[in-house]
């Protein structure tokens, strides 16, 4: 009796942890739906002002990040809000560039970071976030070669939730 009572609990288990993954787990929304329009809506508007000449530039060039060091751009619009902030650097076998845009009111809404590696992999990955800095989708692709060691999830540490701080700190301890 015991023997059929174990079976069912493990199947009974299988079927509840399923369930409780089925309901935690959100379908990502597609590319036209409205939440990902209003974070393409931001780049644009980023984008735009950059190209009119409506936000200030600052860059830097910080040499004790990774092997070759890093080049950081920052956008700041006319109240000094950080716009856009990018990222640069590199290896011996690969390179990066992540671009990071913000909303007014300073959260991190949309994410694009290229990359490229000695065996011919060129990488896409692009990450929208929601109002509240969830992660609504994420897409890693290759665009060519045969793929390389980059991440499919963007680790949350290699962000920048305060793009000035990050901008004005340097990498060694």
């Amino acid at each position: 009796m015991m023997r059929v009572k174990q079976p069912a609990l493990a199947l009974a288990l299988i079927a509840t942890v399923g369930a409780a993954s089925a309901e935690t787990e959100r379908p990502k929304p597609g590319l036209q739906s409205p939440v990902i329009a209003a974070i393409r809506s931001i780049y644009q508007a980023v984008e735009q002002d950059i190209a009119a000449g409506r936000t200030k530039r600052e860059q830097r060039s910080v040499e004790d990040c990774g092997q070759l060091g890093e080049q950081r751009t920052i956008h700041t619009d006319a109240a000094g809000r950080v716009r856009k902030y990018v990222v640069e650097g590199g290896s011996e076998d690969s390179a990066l560039v992540v671009r990071q845009y913000y909303d007014v009111l300073g959260r991190v809404r949309f994410v694009f970071i290229t990359g490229g590696a000695v065996n011919g992999a060129v990488l896409e990955h692009r990450i929208y976030f929601d109002e509240s800095g969830a992660r609504v989708r994420e897409d890693h692709r290759y665009t060519k070669g045969p793929g390389y060691t980059f991440p499919s999830v963007w680790p949350e540490e290699e962000l920048a939730s305060d793009p000035r701080r990050s901008y004005d700190q340097s990498c060694s301890p």
